[in-house]
């Protein structure tokens, strides 16, 4: 007997120890970022050295080991998540290292944190070890000396190893702490030599190191059989939730309470119909709806099959919505959104109604306050639930139309220029504000609303109704006149006419608050305006020129220009070969002497002819094309004037 407990002690102590020339498996890291593009003394850049260096190194690796390698920031720039598995652990292979390591490219950043993580997935529950090849620190963002320390804390048996190749000043103090914090040994290297001997040093450690398993465990002996009772007589038995005068509930999940003569509950949970096995004797069922519950004492014999009913006290209640009282209901995509409400006003239990549009309820009888809420509309309506009947209920949210427009004092035709026109409808954060809607048209609930018509940046104030189920059409009364624009080179030129010189800003003078200004790129526009002092600019060409003007209620009148300027149009051609793709046309101002400006006042580039309105005075023009041609001519432009220039391009 004892040589026998003796041998089974052997057996355990040797199935715990791995062969010792089974070195712990390992994951290799290998830095592959930009910086490792680097070269070394004799021209080898440090990827190419550190490459070389592993695969000579894992050739003789031991046979027993397993491995596998990870490499960082071969693949992408500026990617911290640039960290790929290039060989799963499994038996050393140099040959296949050598295949993956060759293609990789020096160019990312330096993830140390998240490869330490990623490596230390790959080794076994019984831990292995990590030899990191880095040749610089962290650059993304994390502290891999903290990563170091949480991964040993989490497994005693993980180690890890790094190797600083090429490190810069200071650079070896956080490589350092890694190892540190890891349980391993750090090495320094400067060259592919030192590289090697570290490799080997760590090799031999690990091949020294056995692999340690747990024992398999021993089965328990198995217990002796328990007598068996002998089973009850069970049968198959239904139960079923039925509201009187509206039959049973098969639109609704109930909720279901079964217990025994011993007042042991025997079964709980939630179904439309309820099919038990249950063994004979007397049982209370309590069935819930909602906020309705029935109570009933069934008998179960030896009867297979039989279905008992359960009466739950309770009425149905139908809601939906509507826009107003002749309004269809909404349907399901028009509820979006809804929120119902349901307080109980008889000492009924809560309810929560679901999001739709149409819900149905099951509720205990009594009265009810119902609310409904859809983006920031608001209904509510009282009901009372009968037992046994059907109640409906339609929320209304007495919604009307409204129409708003405006005209000026004594007319009949509307304001239709949409873009001077702004309107705001109703107080505070209900508020809403119209803009660039010549006639709006919006749906509100009934009451009265305050209406503010801005129009050229004054206010107009107004009041609106609104109806349930009614369109009413607001109009705003704007007591002001009409400005009719022009504007001409000189007093005896004849008005602008192309809308591309004259660009119009107008903007009250007097404004009693902040006011928008208005702006029309048009030659002679007519403006309706509220009563009051504006300030009109013009701009045309180079020349801009500003006036003040009162505009009286119900007024119509004029505002003309005198630009006091000229029209230029020059064009540049070679004087032999054709005309290049692009010619750059520069005005300088010249004073009493001749002499130009420093600054252009005008420039524009053009495949064509230049033309633009200048002040009169005396002028430079310069003109230079793509091929590197160039010519200039003074000219002296006189009020109204309109000239042309012809330059020569050499």
């Amino acid at each position: 007997m004892k040589s026998s407990f003796l041998a089974f002690v052997i057996v355990l102590v040797m199935g715990a120890v791995a062969r010792a020339d089974q070195a712990a498996p390992s994951v290799i890291i290998l830095d592959a970022s930009g910086s490792m593009a680097a070269r070394e003394p004799g021209g080898e850049t440090k990827l190419d050295a550190a490459r070389r260096v592993v695969t000579e190194t894992l050739a003789k690796w031991p046979a027993e080991g397993q491995l596998a390698l990870i490499a960082y920031g071969h693949r992408r720039k500026s990617d911290c998540s640039d960290i790929e598995t290039l060989v799963e652990m499994g038996p050393v292979s140099a040959e296949k290292v050598q295949q993956k390591l060759k293609p990789l490219k020096a160019r990312g950043k330096t993830p140390l944190s998240q490869s330490l993580m990623q490596a230390a997935k790959l080794l076994p529950a019984n831990g292995g070890s990590i030899i990191l090849v880095s040749d610089g620190i962290e650059t993304c963002h994390a502290d891999p000396c903290a990563v170091a320390s949480e991964l040993r804390k989490a497994n005693a048996s993980l180690t890890i190893h790094v190797m600083g190749f090429g490190l810069a000043k200071g650079e070896a103090t956080q490589l350092s702490c890694i190892a540190e914090n890891g349980g391993g040994k750090f090495f320094d290297v400067g060259s592919a030599p030192q590289l090697t001997q570290s490799l080997n040093t760590i090799k031999e450690e690990i091949a020294a190191a056995p692999v340690v398993s747990e024992p398999a465990p021993q089965p328990a002996p198995a217990p002796e059989p328990a007598p068996v009772p002998e089973p009850p007589h069970i049968v198959r038995v239904g139960l079923t939730a039925v509201v009187h005068g509206l039959g049973p509930i098969v639109d609704a999940p109930v909720r279901w309470e079964v217990s025994n003569d011993k007042h042991e509950t025997v079964y709980a949970g939630e179904s439309r119909a309820l099919s038990l096995d249950l063994a004979a004797g007397t049982y209370e069922v309590i069935a819930s709806a909602a906020n309705a519950h029935g109570k009933a004492s069934i008998v179960v014999t030896g009867e297979d099959g039989k279905t008992y009913e359960v009466e739950v006290p309770a009425g149905r209640l139908d809601l939906a919505l509507a826009a107003n009282k002749t309004a269809a209901p909404f349907g399901d995509l028009e509820a979006t959104g809804v929120q119902w409400t349901l307080e109980p006003d008889d000492g009924q239990g809560k309810v929560e109604i679901p999001s739709l549009a149409r819900p149905s309820l099951l509720l205990a009888p009594g009265r009810y306050k119902i609310g409904a809420r859809l983006k920031g509309l608001e209904a509510t309506a009282l009901a009372t639930v009968v037992p046994g009947a059907p109640a409906a209920v339609t929320l209304d949210f007495r919604l009307g139309t409204l129409v708003l427009e405006a005209a000026l004092d004594g007319e009949a035709e509307t304001l239709d220029d949409a873009a001077m026109l702004s309107w705001r409808i109703g107080e505070g954060d209900k508020a809403q504000t119209i803009l660039g809607q010549a006639r709006p048209r919006l749906v509100l609930p009934e009451g009265r609303y305050p209406v503010t018509l801005s129009i050229a940046g004054a206010d107009v104030p107004a009041i609106a109704e609104v109806s349930a189920a009614e369109e009413r059409v607001a109009r705003v009364v704007v007591g002001g006149g009409e400005l009719a624009l022009s504007a001409r080179l000189g007093p005896q030129a004849p008005p602008i006419e192309d809308w591309r010189d004259a660009f119009w800003t107008l903007e009250p003078a007097q404004a009693l608050s902040p006011a928008k200004s208005i702006e029309i790129q048009q030659a002679a526009p007519s403006v309706p305006l509220p009563p009051g002092r504006w300030r009109v600019g013009l701009k045309s060409g180079t020349v801009t020129v500003a006036k003040e003007v009162m505009v009286a209620p119900g007024s119509k009148s004029a505002l003309d220009f005198d630009l006091g300027g000229a029209r230029l149009t020059a064009s540049a051609a070679p004087s032999a070969g054709e005309r290049a793709a692009n010619t750059v046309y520069s005005v300088f101002a010249l004073d009493a002497d001749g002499a130009a400006a420093g600054d252009a006042i005008y420039e524009v580039g053009s495949s064509e002819d230049m033309s633009t309105i200048l002040s009169a005075g005396k002028w430079r023009v310069v003109a230079s094309d793509s091929d590197g041609r160039a010519g200039q001519a003074d000219i002296e432009l006189g009020i109204g004037e309109e000239r042309s220039l012809d330059l020569k391009l050499e």
